[in-house]
């Protein structure tokens, strides 16, 4: 933080004025400020004064005896030593031409009396402020103004929530990734005491400081209105004080009610807020309301959800969806940030979605560039059946039926036990023991057999494992797969082109053909299979399995 705040004392101010009452008057008002005063009865007087020790300022009037304050600056202008010293002109005279001249000869402002005490001390501080950064180097100037932004930031950090935060069977978490130092992006989350829990992505309009101080503002306010408040009222009467500021700054804002195993959904100008199931979107809440104080009369309205385990809600700033063509498809941006609902039944760590937001949007177009933030609530405990089994062949099959018989009803079992085979088998072959797959081309196909069915007995194999986890709700099947030992190759790990089937790797053809969704862990020790009731997958699969 700078420690090099303006101090009055450290200033001198010469006062030129032909009559003593301004003279008395200007040096009271500076001195009780704490300035060092000095005065001056004619031009004359003001050049000798100044000769003998330069001020940090001068006020000085336009018309004197002697030498008028023209002339005066017209002096102080021609020495190199004075060429820059600060002159504010005081004067009762208003003349077009006055100031013109005055301004021509070199005057940093112009007053005319009576002059507001306040606004002569305001002038008088920004004159000698930026005098004194003028005579700064380049660098340090560089460097102050890098340290104001860094401890900015670290404000506007300060005031994000702690996250991931768990309220009742939700688990919430949030980050935001600037396009600059600071930023107009926000979001919060308020337990209020009447037992609701609200949760609030706010984006402000335009970039840098002030849009990170109405941010900052328009936070604190709706926090106080929720007190006490329905949300859709809250929202009504921070819209109305906003409009009636005219700040030229004006909030999208999305924003997530739950009360008890209702959820109600309010977006004022943001992406479509999405209500995610399994593998697909089970609604979106368009941005239908006008954003917050761009019209004081604007109303808003709310969508109510009934919601079940398993379920999340995501909402994203535009930063996440404008640079990549469609400002409202939220559905893509969930994709590309790996937000869908997950078998572990989590929400990523905020260090984790904060790198996945910066690194989406760092290589978006500069004049695209914008402050990107993602919010996602979770209601958890959806996770059924979880089971270990030996990393060896011979468990498998057993493995697939475990999850064949709890399949829901609606799901293609056929589907389910071809693709799940095909996927723990490379799993525990090529996961759990490391075998490689291309041992299988060759002419060792024998030795491979023999060492897929040796090695889970050698030492150091004994105690490998592989994880199963399933999650299934009304419209949703989920299968997690999980090990140690070696990871699936990046490129295995892509879908296929439509008109490939691979022959090698981990079945990525078969896989992919076989569920709705398929993603992977970023380690490669781990993948998820989906289906959802009406999915594509199940109306493709016999024609592939014939």
């Amino acid at each position: 933080m700078r420690t090099d705040s303006f101090s009055a004392a450290e200033h001198s101010v010469l006062i030129v004025d032909d009559t003593m009452a301004n003279r008395r008057l200007y040096g009271i008002l500076l001195a009780r400020e704490g300035f060092i005063v000095r005065t001056a009865q004619d031009g004359v007087e003001a050049l000798r004064s100044i000769e003998s020790e330069t001020p940090s300022l001068v006020l000085l009037d336009y018309i004197m005896p002697n030498m008028n304050g023209v002339e005066v600056l017209d002096h102080l202008r021609r020495d190199p030593k004075t060429a820059r010293l600060p002159v504010v002109m005081l004067t009762a005279s208003a003349e077009p031409d006055h100031i013109d001249a005055a301004l021509e000869a070199g005057a940093n402002d112009y007053i005319t009396k009576p002059v507001n005490s306040r606004i002569l001390l305001a002038r008088v501080k920004s004159m000698i402020q930026a005098d004194r950064m003028r005579g700064r180097p380049v660098r340090r100037l560089e460097s102050e103004l890098l340290e104001e932004l860094e401890e900015a930031a670290r404000v506007q950090k300060a005031q994000l929530p702690a996250v991931p935060m768990k309220w009742n069977d939700w688990r919430v978490t949030g980050a935001v990734a600037p396009s600059g130092q600071v930023g107009g992006d926000i979001f919060d989350l308020v337990p209020t005491d009447d037992g609701r829990f609200i949760a609030l992505l706010l984006d402000v309009s335009g970039h840098g400081t002030a849009s990170a101080l109405v941010a900052a503002e328009t936070r604190a306010e709706l926090r106080t209105l929720l007190s006490g408040r329905s949300l859709l009222e809250s929202v009504r009467r921070l819209n109305a004080h906003m409009a009636r500021r005219e700040t030229g700054k004006y909030s999208c804002l999305a924003a997530v009610e739950i009360e008890g195993s209702t959820l109600r959904i309010l977006n004022a100008g943001l992406p479509p807020v999405a209500v995610l199931r399994g593998s697909r979107v089970l609604a979106e809440v368009w941005g239908s309301g006008t954003p917050i104080g761009m019209f004081e009369d604007s109303t808003y309205e709310l969508t109510e959800f009934e919601v079940a385990a398993g379920d999340r809600i995501v909402m994203l700033s535009d930063g996440l969806t404008e640079p990549f063509g469609a400002t409202d498809d939220a559905r893509s941006a969930i994709s590309r940030l790996m937000l869908w609902p997950s078998v572990r039944d989590e929400v990523p760590e905020p260090d984790v979605l904060r790198t996945r937001i910066t690194t989406l949007t760092r290589d978006s177009a500069p004049e695209l560039r914008d402050d990107a933030t993602a919010v996602i609530l979770h209601l958890t405990g959806s996770v059924h059946e979880v089971m270990r089994l030996a990393a060896r062949p011979a468990a498998i099959p057993r493995a697939v039926r475990w999850v064949v018989d709890q399949s829901p009803d609606w799901a293609d079992r056929v589907a389910v036990d071809h693709g799940l085979t095909e996927a723990l088998t490379n799993a525990v072959l090529h996961g759990a023991l490391g075998l490689s797959s291309e041992v299988r081309h060759t002419d060792a196909y024998d030795e491979y057999l023999t060492l897929a069915h040796e090695l889970p007995d050698r030492p150091g194999f004994m105690d490998r494992h592989v994880e199963l986890k399933m999650v299934q709700n009304a419209d949703s099947f989920g299968i997690r797969i999980s090990w140690q030992g070696a990871a699936c190759p990046v490129e295995d790990r892509l879908p296929p082109a439509p008109t490939s089937i691979r022959s090698s790797g981990m079945g990525s053809s078969i896989i992919h053909s076989l569920f709705d969704r398929v993603d992977w862990d970023s380690d490669g020790l781990g993948l998820e299979l989906w289906l959802h009731r009406g999915g594509a997958a199940s109306s493709s699969d016999r024609a592939l399995l014939g």
